[in-house]
């Protein structure tokens, strides 16, 4: 078993290496930079008998995981709404590898955000997804670092706020 940790530009080669090779894999997130791509490396991996997972480890932060199984317990019934908001500095990324990432914030962050919601709403697609981003006054980093998505599914909504320059 091989577990990927690289940037998805350089990823697509490897995973196609440990394919080849028989060997497990667990790649971070993003898997792919685009689908056609991951749909490939799937395919290729069934063919071979290589399991592949997608670490979404925020799916698993203790009131992640919490929410999760009150949701499939139907403690909280038919989940119509959730609207979840971030306020953190992640201005951290200014000079780094991920300051040249176009939409850092929702391409690398806020993934974990959308899995949760998938999970709460329990494989339901969604119908439409509205997302804009824009730079906060004062932020050093590149990518815009506030951002807000709504999403509408059959009979019920998502929303997600992410201000990521709360220095308090």
């Amino acid at each position: 078993m091989v577990d990927i940790a690289t940037h998805p530009e350089i990823r697509v080669q490897m995973l196609r290496d440990a394919i080849r090779a028989r060997k497990h894999i667990l790649s971070q997130k993003p898997f792919v930079l685009d689908l056609k791509t991951g749909r490939q490396l799937v395919d290729t991996a069934d063919k071979a008998g290589v399991r592949i997972a997608v670490n979404q480890n925020g799916r698993w932060a203790p009131h992640f995981a919490y929410l999760r199984q009150a949701v499939n317990a139907g403690l909280l019934g038919d989940v119509l709404g959730a609207h979840l908001s971030v306020h953190w500095n992640h201005d951290w990324i200014a000079g780094t590898a991920f300051d040249s990432v176009k939409h850092a914030l929702l391409f690398d962050f806020a993934i974990h955000w959308f899995d949760i919601l998938n999970c709460f709403m329990q494989g339901h697609p969604a119908k439409s997804v509205f997302a804009s981003i824009t730079r906060a006054a004062g932020q050093k980093s590149k990518p815009p670092l506030l951002g807000q998505v709504m999403i509408e599914y059959e009979g019920a909504q998502a929303s997600l706020v992410f201000d990521a320059v709360a220095h308090y």
